[in-house]
């Protein structure tokens, strides 16, 4: 039922084109008018990929304001830190009971449906602010069929990102040996 919508949808909005097309006078005016036709139902994914990417390489990536030293027990045995689920209010993920990880998603454009994610780790004791993670999540365009929100998102998500992450922010001591 719903591609027939759109394939009605298509055939009247090609049907509308083509009509204004026919009836302009001059060459000029039709081929400004294939192109103005052509970019109103992508035209927003040009600019929206652009401000994307624009907003991706600002302020996209992790921005670490301080490393913390840490025992070797809070490591897994392939030296990440080891995260657990927090009992803190608002926050995601905790580690040695002093530091948190808060999340923040915000809408940084309906039009253009773009969101950023912010990661940001504290110490809870001092709340001084560790780390953030920024990322962006694009949406595409105005044009969107389908229930499923998927997305493209920067920095590249396909890589241990949020370990690198906290790898950055939390150090391992060395075991002393006797």
């Amino acid at each position: 039922m719903i591609a027939l919508m759109i394939l009605t949808a298509v055939v009247v909005y090609v049907g509308i084109a083509w009509f204004v097309i026919k009836h302009l006078k001059t060459k000029r005016a039709k081929w400004i008018a294939i192109v103005v036709f052509a970019l109103i139902p992508t035209g927003d994914q040009i600019l929206g990929r652009t401000y994307f990417y624009t907003l991706c390489a600002m302020e996209g990536g992790n921005l670490i304001s301080r490393t913390v030293t840490l025992p070797p027990e809070l490591f897994k045995e392939d030296g990440r830190p080891r995260l657990v689920r927090s009992a803190k209010p608002s926050a995601s993920l905790e580690i040695a009971d002093r530091y948190a990880a808060f999340r923040e998603t915000q809408t940084i454009s309906s039009v253009f449906r773009i969101e950023r994610d912010v990661v940001a780790v504290r110490d809870v004791v001092t709340d001084e602010l560790l780390g953030t993670r920024t990322s962006f999540l694009y949406f595409g365009g105005w044009l969107y069929f389908g229930a499923h929100r998927t997305g493209d998102r920067c920095p590249d998500s396909s890589i241990d990102t949020y370990g690198d992450f906290y790898g950055a922010i939390f150090k391992q001591a060395s075991r002393v040996t006797r």
